[in-house]
């Protein structure tokens, strides 16, 4: 071979396909197509199979890997929130794509803000030089909500809902709307759909990445396993870990109804909720004690996870306050205190049957 082919062929990109180089039979060489770099194709592609081109040019199909959802015009926010709130099965495949994609999608949103956003500032011109200029006279009335304070408005207002228990329907209430347009009529209440399922999936996701933080910082915790009966008479465990800065981190809250509670069974349960805690966390290192109330199942479950082979620096504690529940209980079965309690009660269905005492009580309180 010629010396000129050997330079061609040196100055190819290693990285060029087979059927972008064409050695015909003869010394001469065709060079089809050579890559020259280009952008790269966003995280969200590894989640669906590129299906061709699209009818708008520059554009491709897409169809998902997990769901077999298609989309004629794949638009990288639409792939995002397919897999972050649409598609169940990509949990059941891979776990921790959800978290990431949910965590990439955050970041996507804050550097990028949604079309309509852009063009309600393009509609308003000067807009931001309006609002920086009169933040400080216009801080608590109507002005300009940026995008990341609609998010952090979002996030407070679900954090709101969830701790008061308050119904996701209320969102569409009219005089609750026309409240939050008093406050500040630039601000886009999201609607139920969305708080119940995207912020709240979101919210998810933060509290997780929170709950890993605290989990890799702590160098020593406590395990608590707890076990109750809910008005709709489930059966109820709670797992979480104390850590040795006094933050509680649950670990799992699951329904076991439907199984028998023996001690082989919760074992079971309890090594597959620590294995699922984090692939970069070995969080049985760091437990240093494990405390659960005291019935012979309880027990002989904590007795069979101190054994297991790594396990025998934790100690094995029964609940203090669950003894001191059953002291008390034992305390009031006694005659003595009987005879109190009964006493107790007359005086207290006296007073609640008697208007005049309660009129009495009112002005002494007053």
């Amino acid at each position: 071979m010629s010396d000129y082919t050997t330079n061609c062929l040196s100055s190819v990109d290693p990285q060029t396909s087979s059927n972008e180089v064409t050695i015909a039979s003869t010394s001469s060489i065709t060079f089809v197509s050579l890559k020259l770099g280009g952008h790269q194709r966003d995280f969200i592609w590894s989640f669906f199979n590129d299906m061709g081109p699209a009818k708008t040019p520059g554009h491709h199909k897409a169809q998902c890997k997990y769901y077999l959802s298609f989309f004629n015009f794949a638009k990288l926010h639409i792939m995002y929130s397919h897999i972050a709130h649409q598609c169940d099965e990509i949990v059941i495949y891979n776990p921790n794509a959800r978290k990431e994609v949910i965590t990439r999608m955050r970041d996507f949103e804050q550097q990028s803000p949604p079309g309509r956003v852009r063009r309600q500032s393009s509609k308003t011109g000067s807009a931001n030089q309006l609002m920086s200029k009169q933040y400080t006279t216009d801080r608590f009335t109507s002005r300009i909500i940026s995008y990341s304070e609609q998010q952090n408005i979002d996030r407070y207002l679900l954090r709101a809902v969830i701790m008061n228990g308050i119904l996701f329907r209320t969102i569409n209430n009219d005089f609750f709307i026309e409240f939050i347009k008093q406050l500040n009529p630039s601000y886009d209440l999201p609607n139920r759909k969305k708080l119940a399922h995207e912020l709240l999936t979101q919210e998810v996701v933060y509290v997780e990445n929170k709950n890993e933080s605290l989990l890799a910082e702590a160098a020593h915790l406590t395990l608590n396993i707890d076990g109750w009966s809910d008005r709709c008479h489930r059966s109820l465990y709670e797992y979480n870990v104390i850590t040795d800065s006094r933050k509680a981190i649950i670990l799992s809250l699951i329904d076991v109804s439907s199984f028998n509670h023996i001690a082989d069974f919760l074992i079971n349960r309890l090594e597959s909720i620590l294995a699922g805690i984090s692939t970069n966390i070995n969080i049985k290192s760091k437990i240093r004690a494990i405390v659960t109330d005291n019935p012979n199942t309880m027990q002989k479950m904590r007795e069979m996870f101190i054994s297991k082979p790594g396990n025998q620096h934790i100690l094995e504690l029964r609940c203090f306050a669950h003894a001191i529940n059953l002291i008390a209980g034992d305390i009031v079965k006694h005659v003595y205190a009987q005879n109190i309690l009964h006493k107790v009660t007359i005086i207290t269905s006296f007073c609640n049957r008697s208007h005049a005492f309660k009129a009495k009580l009112k002005e002494e309180a007053e």
